[in-house]
C-alpha cells in the first residue's frame, strides 16, 4: 500500500505542477513526502499522503524528538537538510525566504479511502 500511496502523491503533485523533494519528512512509520511549487515569487509546500481517519480529519505527526509537522522547528529542519545538498539548495533558498517573509503557503494532500477521492488543504503555519 505505501508504494501505491507514494506513487499517487507523486502523481498528484505532478498535476500541481510540483516537484518531490527527495527523502521522507515524518509520518506514519517516517513515510510522508514533501513537494515544492512555485509561482512567481510564491512557494507551496504540500505534505502527504495523508489518509483521512474515521471521523475525516488527518493527523500532523510528531517525531521521536517531538517536532510536529509544519511547525517552526519542523519547517527549519527541512531548510537545513535541503541546503545539504546542491541539487536541493535552490529550494532550501526560496523555502527560507519565503519563510521568512510570512508567505511561505503549507498544504496536506488527503485520500479518503472510503471515497477514493484526492483533496488539498492548506495549512495555517504562523
Amino acid at each position: 500500500m505505501t508504494d501505491v500511496m507514494g506513487q499517487l502523491f507523486e502523481s498528484i503533485v505532478a498535476r500541481q505542477r510540483a516537484t518531490v523533494l527527495p527523502g521522507r519528512y515524518g509520518g506514519d512509520d517516517d513515510k510522508d513526502q514533501l513537494a515544492f511549487a512555485m509561482s512567481g515569487t510564491s512557494v507551496t509546500l504540500l505534505l502527504g499522503l495523508k489518509v483521512f481517519d474515521d471521523d475525516g480529519g488527518f493527523k500532523l505527526n510528531t517525531s521521536d524528538a517531538g517536532v510536529l509537522q509544519y511547525s517552526p522547528a519542523w519547517i527549519e529542519a527541512v531548510i537545513d537538510e535541503l541546503k545539504m545538498s546542491p541539487s536541493t539548495m535552490f529550494e532550501a533558498v526560496k523555502i527560507q525566504e519565503t519563510w521568512d517573509a510570512g508567505t511561505l503557503v503549507a498544504g496536506v494532500i488527503c485520500f479518503n479511502s472510503e471515497t477514493q477521492q484526492v483533496s488539498v488543504h492548506r495549512i495555517a503555519i504562523r
